[in-house]
């Protein structure tokens, strides 16, 4: 019958180990390596390892998780905002979070793989050396023979049936592995395990769970042949006399010797320092183990390193109003210029102050505060958004709230286009000049249910440019909201794929 190794129950397991202060170690080992001398103590350590590369990649994916939702909330932040200077700080800052998360993320990615296959690898062999002592048989004794008479009346009645009853003793009887006990029983401590000091493991031999070579002998009196032929009713087999009892004087049985001596693997290429990882083992097929194999796929876990986490809101005051590359985020979307570059810092601060605030404390409660510890309440229709902003930008609702805080945006614009339509006419004309410029948005819209100018001039936030009509509501907001043109693609793609692809034509 197939066994099913249950990886999820070994993983408990691991994470169920027993805690201790560690001690240092040294040669390529931590404490809890030089304690183990045993299989036993190589299972025990494979699940503390294999624990600790899970927490890992826990840790991981919970740096990631965060800068990926902080990027969210400085957009949603963005779209709140209602003065151009913070919007521009708001949307350079949110910029290039998401830059460095997406860097974190392709760096994230290879590194929990990393370790999940060197969490394989260990659960793996430990599943099979648990079933391989399961099989192991470490001694036989034959028993002493007995003979029954048969009963039925084929092939005759006084047919003799000679029976041994071996006594077969498995490791696990003899040595069972038990990863249950007190913390002062267990030798193998969690604690102890510190995978920053590891260039070598201790592992059992490959050959400690081979098929072992099984040895029967039979003493007789003379040779076998001749104690045989001495039973005179039946020549060369065992009868009913007492020929048996007194030419044969028994069998014996024998293994070869159990060792499960732990040796020094070399987890590299180099044996004194973690150096290349080998690439070239392959996995052992179901009942043999292959330390190779395992060292070569720790070896790649412990090279895995935990991306640093991104974070523009754990920058400090000073060293935001120094950054150049804020700076020049935030002139380009009040100017559309660039010009920063080899300015003196006394213009990036004045520039980014105008953006973030004049003090560490108006940053503070305006920028980080605001996003990170303030409750907000936002009510669109009958649904009610309330939270902190990096809560909500990690929820399920953040489009729908940033949807709406643009869609507010836009109604503004409009707004101040009506009430000064001149100003439209001036940003149209810095737009051409942008335009023949830029080479871009050089493309007529022709609206073919419109037919006439006058018709179409009237309340529709639009004019009659060379046969055909340009709204010039989106020319101001292109000026008035450049950091929201990205905002839909600053949340993570998960929270609303089917509706960002809905608007990218509104939005650009």
């Amino acid at each position: 019958m197939a066994r099913t190794t249950h990886f999820a129950a070994l993983a408990l397991v691991a994470a169920t180990l027993f805690y201790a202060h560690p001690t240092l170690a040294s040669d390529g080992y931590d404490e809890a390596a030089t304690k183990a001398t045993t299989a036993c103590d190589e299972i025990r350590y494979n699940l503390g390892l294999a624990n600790k590369f899970k927490e890992q990649e826990r840790q991981i994916g919970e740096d990631l998780r965060a800068a990926q939702e902080e990027a969210a909330a400085l957009r949603l932040a963005t779209a709140s905002s209602e003065t151009i200077e913070r919007r521009a700080a708001l949307a350079a800052l949110a910029a290039i979070q998401e830059t460095k998360a997406t860097t974190m993320q392709t760096e994230a990615t290879a590194a929990i793989a990393a370790l999940r296959r060197g969490t394989v690898a260990l659960l793996e062999r430990v599943a099979r050396t648990i079933e391989l002592r399961r099989l192991k048989l470490i001694s036989l004794t034959p028993g002493h023979a007995s003979t029954t008479t048969n009963t039925d009346t084929q092939p005759q009645e006084d047919t003799i049936t000679t029976t041994n009853t071996a006594a077969l003793k498995f490791l696990k009887n003899e040595d069972n592995c038990t990863l249950e006990g007190q913390p002062s029983e267990s030798k193998i401590k969690l604690s102890d395990i510190q995978p920053a000091k590891l260039y070598k493991i201790k592992l059992a031999p490959d050959t400690s769970f081979a098929q072992g070579k099984v040895t029967l002998k039979a003493a007789s009196k003379g040779t076998p042949a001749t104690s045989a032929n001495a039973c005179a009713s039946h020549p060369g087999f065992a009868g009913q006399s007492d020929c048996t009892d007194t030419n044969y004087l028994g069998a014996t049985g024998s293994i070869e010797s159990y060792n499960d001596e732990l040796t020094d693997v070399d987890l590299s290429t180099t044996t004194d320092k973690l150096g290349e990882c080998k690439t070239t083992a392959a996995a052992a097929a179901w009942g043999k183990l292959s330390a190779d194999y395992t060292a070569q796929e720790v070896c790649h876990a412990l090279k895995a390193k935990r991306p640093p986490k991104p974070s523009m809101l754990g920058k400090s005051y000073e060293q935001l109003i120094e950054d150049n590359e804020v700076a020049a985020l935030i002139e380009l979307s009040l100017t559309g210029k660039h010009s920063q570059e080899g300015k003196d810092k006394d213009a990036t601060k004045t520039l980014i102050k105008k953006g973030i605030g004049t003090t560490a404390s108006d940053y503070a409660t305006n920028f980080v505060k605001f996003i990170t510890e303030k409750e907000h309440s936002f009510q669109i229709g009958d649904d009610k958004i309330s939270g902190k902003l990096t809560e909500i930008a990690a929820g399920p609702k953040a489009a729908k709230l940033l949807a709406y805080m643009m869609g507010k945006s836009n109604q503004q614009c409009q707004i101040r286009l009506r009430a000064n339509p001149e100003a439209g006419s001036k940003t149209d004309a810095a737009d051409k000049a942008g335009e023949k410029k830029d080479r871009v948005n050089t493309g007529k819209h022709v609206y073919s249910s419109f037919q006439n100018q006058t018709k179409h001039e009237k309340g529709q936030g639009r004019k009659w440019d060379n046969n055909s009509f340009k709204d010039s509501s989106f020319l101001v907001n292109k000026k008035l909201d450049t950091s929201m043109a990205a905002a839909f693609t600053a949340l993570p793609l998960q929270f609303f794929p089917s509706f960002k692809k809905t608007l990218l034509f509104d939005i650009f």
